[in-house]
């Protein structure tokens, strides 16, 4: 159970938390588990059943490739999908998101009627670059054309980010960074269709916000392995490096 100064601190900031979710006996356990299916092919999107399939971006030309010249890129876009949707197929995962601190929590912002309308999970590569600041609202899709989420009002809070850290994550480590209170509006976003570490946050797209972030309106929330905050999908986020 919130508290009301809880609950008005979310809307005035867009986040809460942490909070404890899964117990130190249990962490490890999962963790693995979750590196399992990241490694196993999804029965979701499944390349072996054709739900997609990799053109020759080389070339140009159209053809599809066979699996065996998938390459390092489109290997990790394989890892990409098998980490979407996978609660569907995983009662591990299903339960994890529907255990009463989150459902409960979420109850009280959005009322009792609630759905899980995507879930993923994803590794963060040692020294890698953190993700750059993005608002999750921008795509509910993510070719970022077609949403498969449709509020009818879409200024009126309707979906939560449960964010979950199933290791430590400390401020020097990839710990989440956000700037409170810019879930008050939607901000432009100049986008280009290049590569780079810039495109981390939209998938294949070099994007950078419109909003000026400095590290007086930024914050770091650290979390300890099995802890979770609650975002509003507009809240500006990202990562440390």
């Amino acid at each position: 159970q919130m508290t009301e100064d809880e609950i008005q601190s979310f809307y005035d900031n867009g986040y809460l938390g942490p909070f404890d979710l899964i117990p130190p006996t249990e962490i490890e356990e999962l963790r693995e588990h979750v590196i399992k299916l990241g490694n196993t092919e999804s029965k979701i999107f499944s390349y072996a059943n054709g739900d997609y399939q990799f053109t020759d971006f080389i070339k140009g030309d159209g053809k599809f490739k066979s699996p065996e010249s998938i390459s390092e890129k489109e290997k990790y876009y394989t890892y990409v999908l098998n980490s979407y949707e996978r609660h569907l197929e995983d009662s591990v995962l299903l339960d994890l998101y529907t255990r009463p601190a989150i459902i409960e929590r979420c109850a009280q912002l959005l009322g009792a009627d609630l759905g899980i309308w995507h879930s993923n999970f994803f590794p963060v590569a040692p020294h890698s670059k953190g993700a750059s600041f993005h608002q999750a609202s921008r795509w509910y899709n993510f070719d970022m054309k077609e949403p498969v989420l449709k509020p009818a009002k879409d200024g009126e809070l309707y979906q939560v980010t449960v964010w979950i850290a199933l290791m430590d994550i400390p401020e020097e480590q990839s710990c989440l960074l956000v700037i409170p209170g810019s879930h008050k509006d939607i901000y432009p976003m100049n986008i280009s269709t290049g590569g780079g570490e810039e495109g981390r946050a939209y998938g294949i797209y070099n994007a950078k916000i419109d909003y000026l972030t400095d590290k007086q309106n930024t914050k770091t929330l650290p979390a300890k392995a099995g802890q979770f905050f609650l975002l509003c999908e507009r809240m500006i986020h990202g990562s440390t490096d």
